[in-house]
């Protein structure tokens, strides 16, 4: 037994009208004023800041305990066995060099990232070395592995333009190897 829904009477139809119109101003003043993101923490921040206030009163901390965090991310790196799990987590430690960019450039203060990202880079060769050096039997062994390592490297270059030049050596040096 289906049930028929009543027509709204006038005073329904004139309260909600008012409700839309009184509702749709803030709206557009909440889109106007709050649309910008922390370069850090991502919090909506009022008008288009860069930074958010915790994150501006913060700042120092942040670096400092960031470069704690990428000590400790330099020493975690050696476990890892896939190259797809090394290239993602070195794309997010320099995503993250932006981001501590973006807090002393909102500061006005200077804070030497390239050298934070050329250690980075400096290390991730490093990492790709030890990463060949400890596959290197295996490639050799197994046809299928090293096979499957180049489509993955290939796919890696594609879908991450930032380290195509840096896995190509590593790409050339896995094709060279001849297996058993």
């Amino acid at each position: 037994m289906a049930t028929r829904t009543v027509k709204p009477t006038k005073g329904q139809r004139v309260v909600f009208f008012l409700m839309v119109i009184c509702t749709i101003p803030f709206s557009l003043v909440y889109l106007a004023l709050w649309r910008g993101r922390c370069a850090y923490c991502g919090k909506r921040i009022f008008f288009n800041r860069r930074v958010c206030k915790k994150c501006d009163t913060r700042a120092h901390e942040i670096v400092d305990n960031f470069d704690e965090k990428i000590e400790m991310f330099y020493q975690q790196m050696g476990v890892i066995d896939d190259i797809t799990d090394i290239i993602s987590q070195y794309e997010y430690v320099v995503n993250q060099f932006q981001g501590i960019n973006d807090i002393y450039e909102a500061l006005d203060e200077e804070v030497d990232t390239k050298s934070m990202e050329e250690k980075t880079m400096v290390n991730l060769h490093r990492t790709l070395e030890d990463w060949i050096q400890n596959r290197h039997y295996q490639f050799t062994v197994n046809e299928g592995y090293r096979n499957e390592t180049i489509t993955e490297i290939k796919d890696l270059q594609q879908e991450k333009p930032y380290f195509k030049d840096i896995l190509q050596p590593y790409l050339e040096e896995i094709q060279e190897i001849k297996t058993a």
